[in-house]
């Protein structure tokens, strides 16, 4: 993620550099050059900050940029191959809602079920010229309390290809380390970020208009 402290370092790198340079060729030093550099600094941290947190979205920008937005809270499915051992049968597929935090230089996501929550550990998202546009995920599984002496808390990782462009729907599969995996569909969108369950239900009332 940009973060201003890093803008300023590289800024006043290559200004450094750029001064250094000058003094090597002979020029003369003067103090209003590294008020002005500072001043620059300034600018360059808000200006980068910008474009990675909203710039990049805006739609002549975004053309340019052809990063895949997500940012929002996606609806779907989650069919596990899990097989109850009492049924013999797999279990129903369970509505769920993966929410994504999204900058230009960042990604992070949440999976939400009506048992348990998955957010992120690292996320990333490919790039489209290399092929599939991709968003992959390693996260951390946490079943509410009073489920975890059945579900305990756990690790997984999933990979789900992105189709269209502005996105339409994700699909992909996940693994866990619990030896448990499944396919994820997810096919409607809502530009909110929901913080729970509850929350991401609301979005998509059941008339269909989010």
């Amino acid at each position: 993620m940009l973060t201003s402290g890093w803008i300023r370092i590289v800024v006043f790198l290559s200004g450094g550099i750029w001064f250094l340079l000058l003094i090597l060729q002979g020029a003369n030093a003067q103090a209003s050059w590294l008020q002005a550099l500072g001043g620059a600094a300034g600018i360059v941290v808000l200006l980068m900050l910008g474009f990675d947190r909203y710039a990049w979205k805006w739609r002549g920008v975004h053309r340019l940029t052809q990063r895949r937005i997500l940012h929002g809270t996606w609806k779907g499915e989650l069919q596990s191959e899990w097989v109850d051992p009492d049924t013999k049968q797999r279990i129903a597929p369970i509505e769920c809602y993966l929410v994504v935090h999204q900058t230009y230089s960042d990604i992070w996501t949440a999976l939400f079920t009506a048992d348990s929550t998955s957010r992120s550990a690292t996320a990333g998202l490919s790039d489209p010229t290399r092929g599939q546009c991709l968003l992959s995920s390693i996260y951390q599984n946490s079943p509410k309390l009073l489920l975890q002496v059945g579900s305990r808390v756990h690790r997984g990782a999933l990979v789900l290809e992105i189709a269209g462009s502005p996105p339409t729907d994700l699909e992909g599969s996940y693994w866990t380390d619990r030896k448990t995996n499944g396919q994820l569909v997810f096919d409607r969108h809502a530009c909110k970020t929901a913080p729970r369950f509850a929350d991401a239900q609301k979005l998509f009332p059941s008339d269909g208009v989010v």
